[in-house]
């Protein structure tokens, strides 16, 4: 029995390791309105338990609240797509996912590419090769055999100059960081995910980065009512 008063449960999807739950809980805050549950990856996972155990999970506790709100943030996004729950009271969201995969991993095809060792460098910081990084490869079996849910509202996240403009008005390292990995790598997304490997048939289009994009979802489901 829960104690809380609130309506409204919010999932989000991994895209993080456990490890890492508090950077997880400081990037995807959300409001004191809502109940959230943050999901996350262990080392070495098997990818199909982990979506049962997900299901099963969201299955128990959404039952609790008159509506359930998915978000599935980069990896997190794969993750959703392969969920199979069918709820009314079930909303899904993905943001930043890569739905065609990426072409820097895993490592080989990254260093196959890619001879700038400066290069090499940003990227070793970024991606450490584990399997939720090499499982968003385009060529990995997860990317390929996936099936889009049709009922996802999908956000399309992307660099801009106006943006990056903004954010060294604003100090911010991360996205001013991601503009220029996004720049050598030739990404032409939001310095992680490229823009054409994120849409699906409909999308909404926000301006930002793989850092700030989350939040900037969150503001527009919150104005437009779907959160």
């Amino acid at each position: 029995r829960r104690r809380s008063k609130n309506k409204t449960l919010v999932v989000i999807l991994p895209c993080y390791y456990i490890e890492q739950l508090e950077e997880v809980q400081k990037r995807f805050k959300i409001k004191n309105k809502y109940d959230v549950i943050y999901i996350c990856f262990n080392r070495n996972f098997n990818f199909h338990d982990v979506i049962k155990e997900i299901e099963n999970v969201i299955l128990k506790i959404s039952r609790f609240y008159k509506k359930t709100i998915i978000i599935g943030y980069s990896k997190g996004g794969i993750v959703l797509n392969y969920l199979n729950l069918y709820s009314d009271k079930i909303t899904y969201i993905c943001g930043s996912t890569p739905h065609k995969g990426v072409w820097y991993t895993p490592k080989e095809a990254f260093y196959n590419r890619v001879k700038n060792p400066i290069i090499r460098k940003i990227y070793s910081k970024f991606i450490d090769n584990d399997f939720a990084d090499e499982m968003i490869g385009e060529n990995n079996p997860i990317i390929k055999k996936m099936k889009i849910n049709k009922n996802t509202r999908n956000y399309v996240i992307f660099l801009t100059k106006k943006e990056i403009l903004k954010s060294i008005k604003n100090s911010d390292i991360e996205t001013i960081a991601l503009a220029i990995v996004d720049k050598l790598m030739k990404i032409k997304g939001d310095g992680m995910i490229p823009k054409e490997s994120q849409e699906i048939n409909e999308n909404v289009y926000i301006e930002g980065s793989h850092a700030n994009g989350f939040q900037k979802i969150i503001k527009d489901l919150e104005k437009k009512g779907h959160l």
